[in-house]
């Protein structure tokens, strides 16, 4: 008796066969991989965009809070414009500075009061100094009108924000800065157009 199993002329892929179907699954692999890579390059700098613009209304809405309840500029960093001094109604100053100290890669803005209280970091990291294409770096405060009369008191505020990254190089740190230009008027400005 013969046990043997049929045959259907055909037992087994050959090896084309074998190596077109390995070439199009490589292809296949490698196109997921890639758009894998791809989409999470894009929520990366969806990210980013995010913190940036969310880090740029906190910082503003803190910076024209300060200004606007100021009634007089006393004195501003006229060299570099990392400082200005405000007076507020009732004879109280307070220093407004832009300093690089508290983290390596970023600066911040802080409020420090001349009554003795504690300083207040309005925004603690991701700020820098707004730098023009040029290459020179615009002060942080500025004087807008009239330095001789005191009611003209406005200030322009430019900085840039920016995620601060692990990596030292600028060009990755600044690929989603946003850059900052406010002009803040101070609670005694008198617009001098009639």
């Amino acid at each position: 008796m013969n046990h043997s199993l049929p045959k259907t002329g055909r037992s087994a892929f050959t090896l084309v066969e074998v190596m077109t179907a390995m070439a199009i699954g490589t292809v296949v692999i490698a196109a997921a991989i890639h758009i894998h890579l791809w989409v999470g390059r894009i929520a990366r700098g969806c990210e980013e965009k995010g913190w940036t613009q969310s880090r740029a209304l906190v910082s503003s809405s803190k910076l024209l809070s300060v200004v606007h309840q100021a009634a007089l500029i006393v004195a501003i960093d006229e060299t570099d414009g990392n400082w200005v001094r405000l007076a507020y109604p009732g004879g109280a100053e307070a220093l407004l500075a832009y300093t690089n100290s508290p983290t390596p890669n970023t600066g911040a803005l802080v409020y420090i009061p001349d009554d003795g209280g504690a300083a207040t970091w309005l925004v603690r990291e991701g700020i820098l100094n707004y730098s023009k294409n040029t290459g020179s770096v615009l002060p942080v405060f500025a004087r807008v009108f009239n330095t001789t009369n005191p009611a003209h008191n406005a200030i322009q505020i430019q900085y840039m924000v920016i995620k601060p990254t692990s990596g030292d190089d600028p060009a990755e740190n600044q690929r989603e800065a946003l850059n900052m230009s406010l002009t803040a008027c101070l609670r005694n400005y008198v617009d001098p157009t009639p």
